[in-house]
């Protein structure tokens, strides 16, 4: 049922593909984003109405509230698209780095197999890293005892893979992710 979209089938189909994307870049499921969706749009229609229109949201707030419900309407279909990539035994480049991320953050023997193999690791483009890809570095380099000298090298205004969930936030968040025992990371 898409009651609450107002598009046509081929946007409605690209949104879910690049949602689905997103969320496994970002390491979510569906119904966190669900829930995350419902709070946003909760707290957007207690914004104060407009002066001159003292019976409506200001209209920068309802069309955000209306992109918001469209977003939430498509999360079943987002749920069904995963479920038929799962039947089909399919993945895309963000279901893979998603499961490398899984597996690496919940089977320590993966990082420590990967951690005896390298003396230190130099990560070049870091800000066009996602937060799973962020995710399954630490988890295989970084270890209480046991990590691996880790060097990132980037430009958060070099950033170009946006469309696939990268973020030079990530290199802005080297130095608290990738700690090791000689204190904190430094920065050139």
């Amino acid at each position: 049922p898409m009651d609450g979209v107002e598009k046509a089938e081929s946007t409605v189909t690209t949104a879910v593909v690049d949602l689905a994307g997103e969320m496994a870049e970002h390491l979510v499921g569906v119904q966190q984003v669900a829930e995350h969706l419902d709070a946003v749009v909760a707290a957007l229609e207690v914004v104060p109405k407009g002066v001159a229109a003292r019976r409506s949201l200001p209209t920068e707030v309802r069309e955000a509230v209306t992109v918001l419900r469209e977003r939430r309407a498509i999360l079943p279909l987002v749920e069904s698209y995963h479920a038929i990539k799962r039947a089909r035994d399919a993945m895309d480049f963000a279901d893979q780095v998603q499961l490398a991320a899984r597996i690496a953050m919940t089977v320590p023997q993966v990082g420590e197999a990967e951690r005896s193999r390298f003396r230190a690791v130099l990560l070049d483009e870091f800000q066009d890293t996602s937060e799973a890809q962020l995710q399954l570095l630490r988890a295989l380099f970084v270890s209480a005892g046991d990590a691996v000298p880790v060097t990132a090298v980037g430009d958060p205004h070099q950033s170009i893979y946006g469309w696939r969930g990268a973020s030079s936030t990530t290199l802005h968040r080297f130095r608290q992710d990738f700690v090791d025992d000689h204190g904190p990371t430094q920065v050139r």
